[in-house]
């Protein structure tokens, strides 16, 4: 089982953070993450699901997973949510009840004009919850979570402290690695793969494309932004 500390620590955080802005609950409306994952997902919820999956987080501290039947075992071993309703069929009726018991006057959902971090609900996703809430006064509550996401994301809870100085020692290491091997001759292609066997060796993901990380860039011949210049004929070469 993945390690639900951090998601247990962001989900109370996101609680807070719902009573701060005045907003009554953070809905996250999702299905087959593992082809379409919604970039919030991973801070209350670090599994791949199938089935259409609602995770709602009210203001006054409830929590509560609408999944379908074999995505529920997974929710429940997790044991991030206090109420997991399974449905068989469609998870239309269950919702439409569930929101009518909280009764929320504002719903966060994931769009966001201008931040991709909290602009995870599809197009195709947002149609199937008015249509499924048609008959309700939900969707005239509908509002960007961004304001939520951006808050939860720029706090940090003490798990994700721990492992960011964690990561700051390992980048420390690589950076010393490079330091020590820089000489006239050598080129852009051995320091990166210098380093991506380091990266192997202490089993290190990279922090973005892994080809392009690091970004390895020697002299005024090099390529700009996220390109290699050793993926072409031109590999630079430190000059002494």
């Amino acid at each position: 089982m993945t390690d639900v500390t951090l998601q247990r620590e962001k989900i109370n955080q996101a609680i807070q953070i719902l009573d701060e802005l005045q907003l009554d609950c953070w809905l996250t409306f999702v299905r087959e993450t593992g082809e379409q994952p919604d970039p919030a997902l991973k801070l209350i919820f670090d599994q791949e699901l199938t089935w259409h999956c609602a995770f709602i987080l009210t203001r006054t501290g409830e929590k509560i997973a609408i999944v379908a039947r074999y995505d529920d075992d997974l929710v429940k071993q997790g044991n991030l949510y206090d109420t997991v309703i399974t449905y068989t069929d469609s998870f239309a009726s269950v919702l439409v009840e569930t929101l009518t018991r909280l009764n929320p006057s504002s719903i966060a959902l994931n769009y966001s004009i201008d931040d991709v971090a909290a602009d995870g609900l599809t197009h195709g996703m947002y149609l199937q919850l008015v249509e499924a809430l048609k008959a309700t006064p939900f969707p005239e509550r509908f509002t960007s979570s961004s304001p939520l996401i951006s808050r939860l994301r720029s706090r940090k809870t003490s798990q994700e402290l721990v492992r960011m100085r964690q990561a700051i020692q390992e980048t420390y290491g690589l950076f010393d690695l490079i330091t020590r091997s820089l000489k006239a001759g050598v080129t852009e292609r051995e320091i990166s793969d210098l380093v991506h066997a380091e990266m192997a060796s202490r089993s290190l993901g990279s922090a973005w494309s892994y080809d392009s990380c690091p970004g390895v860039k020697f002299g005024p011949n090099t390529l700009f932004g996220h390109g290699n210049t050793w993926k072409n004929r031109n590999r630079a070469r430190i000059r002494g």
